[in-house]
């Protein structure tokens, strides 16, 4: 009876040390798997973080070791201002476009872009030369793909930043009603509509995200949240009633200071409410 509790009190021993690394290795596992500061990245863009190192491991006067990407930020939008008449016939179609650098816009929408995404990433400002961009879109691309020429573009100036990815806020776009006109960017549009006249405000933006090197990932208009369904226009706008309207001459229109102070409301509301959307995770 001694003999066989011995053996079996042995073959227990043997088990257990065996069975050691196996457990060992499956608590590690568990530990790894389970480690987690507690936060998740909102953005589909952000790589999956490392684990936080042990306190234990790092010296007591390191700081915190972050993963934050760092997003370049090329904005063009507010390089003009654009007042546009559309007549009740095609003799009354008109439209001028006015440089409004002293608006500071794109100036506006870096800071926007930072606070907003201020949480996930750093933002850093990459400026192209005034009228560079209109420039471009004012050339040709019949044989061409504009998103490709577009991402050319913008290559030859964010060359050499060595960011994680890059976001360019540029000029939106919005077909007036069922007409065969359309408006880009920030700007007043007045429609001379026999029935159903009208004065709109608006600031239009095309919000596109690429990655190092700069392949497309995803592109967004920017929005308020109005309905785009049988309206005027489909994008960030306000409607001016009659008391309300801007002068009826262009230059006196872009001088009055509610155009400004209405269409930079317009995309920093859409920055805002847009680029969550944007880089939320899925």
């Amino acid at each position: 009876m001694i003999s066989i509790a011995l053996r079996a009190l042995a073959l227990a021993v043997l088990f257990c040390f065996a069975a050691a690394p196996q457990v060992q290795a499956q608590q590690q596992q568990d530990q790894t798997s389970g480690t987690s500061d507690g936060y998740k990245p909102p953005t589909r863009l952000i790589t999956k973080e490392a684990a936080p190192r042990s306190p234990k491991s790092a010296p007591l006067t390191a700081t915190a070791v972050t993963s934050q990407k760092t997003v370049g930020l090329v904005s063009v939008v507010g390089e003009n201002f654009t007042v546009k008449t559309i007549g009740f016939t095609v003799f009354g179609n008109e439209e001028q476009k006015f440089p409004v650098a002293p608006w500071k816009i794109d100036d506006r929408v870096a800071t926007s872009v930072a606070r907003v995404l201020k949480k996930n990433f750093k933002v850093k400002r990459i400026q192209i030369p005034a009228g560079a961009f209109q420039t471009f879109r004012d050339g040709s691309f019949i044989f061409k793909s504009f998103e490709d020429e577009l991402a050319k573009f913008i290559a030859q100036y964010t060359a050499g930043q060595k960011c994680d990815y890059y976001l360019l806020v540029s000029p939106g776009y919005s077909q007036i009603s069922n007409t065969n006109q359309g408006i880009y960017g920030l700007g007043v549009v007045r429609w001379d509509h026999i029935l159903n006249p009208g004065e709109y405000v608006h600031a239009l933006s095309m919000l596109t995200v690429y990655d190092s090197q700069m392949k497309q990932l995803r592109s967004e208009f920017g929005s308020i949240g109005q309905d785009t369904f049988m309206v005027a226009v489909r994008g960030p706008n306000q409607e001016l009633k009659a008391d309300n309207k801007l002068p009826r001459e262009p230059k006196a229109a872009i001088a009055d200071a509610r155009a400004q102070k209405i269409a930079w409301e317009l995309l920093d509301k859409s920055l805002t409410m847009t680029l969550p959307k944007l880089l939320a995770a899925e």
